[in-house]
């Protein structure tokens, strides 16, 4: 066993590229370490299904956004969300037909997308967990920073009133 592990990270390393690791012994390149190595602050961590959930900080544009990072339970996806404002079951209702215009503008970026998970809505995206560098990891937070802003004018407002009335002013 332990020998197929040496094995497996002289192959990765003499291929050039590594996998983001759910804390393997000796492994270089940590989801933390790669979000820290491009100017993103982590703020806190907390014990997910596959190793580690990373909360982060990353500013561009005069703005800080904030990051969710973390592998698929599986390890096959690196996945960075950014958490956009809080839905409930009833706003959900509410504004149905603004929760549709986000499902239309998908298609628009995808592969990212938009989802709601525990009454979050995020806008989400994911690499591959292969030969993950840290420009890999730039540019997924980079297009997803651009995403966000494309789409500003239908997620940033008051999920809790009708959408007629729900329109929040931006400033920088």
């Amino acid at each position: 066993m332990k020998m197929a592990y040496i094995m497996a990270m002289v192959f990765t390393l003499t291929m050039g590229g590594m996998s983001i690791t759910a804390a393997e012994p000796g492994a270089k390149r940590e989801l933390m370490d790669i979000l820290e190595s491009i100017g993103c602050k982590v703020t806190s961590s907390s014990k997910g299904t596959v190793g580690n959930v990373y909360y982060a900080e990353y500013t561009a544009n005069r703005r800080t956004y904030h990051l969710r990072a973390c592998l698929s339970e599986d390890k096959s996806r690196v996945w960075v969300s950014c958490p956009l404002a809080k839905v409930s079951r009833d706003d959900a209702a509410t504004n149905a037909g603004a929760l549709y215009t986000l499902l239309e503008r998908t298609y628009g970026i995808g592969p990212r997308h938009f989802k709601i998970s525990d009454g979050m809505l995020y806008l989400s995206g994911a690499v591959e967990n292969r030969d993950v560098t840290p420009h890999h990891i730039r540019e997924l937070i980079e297009a997803l920073v651009a995403d966000l802003e494309k789409t500003r004018g239908d997620w940033d407002r008051d999920w809790g009133k009708r959408a007629s009335t729900a329109s929040k002013r931006v400033g920088d």
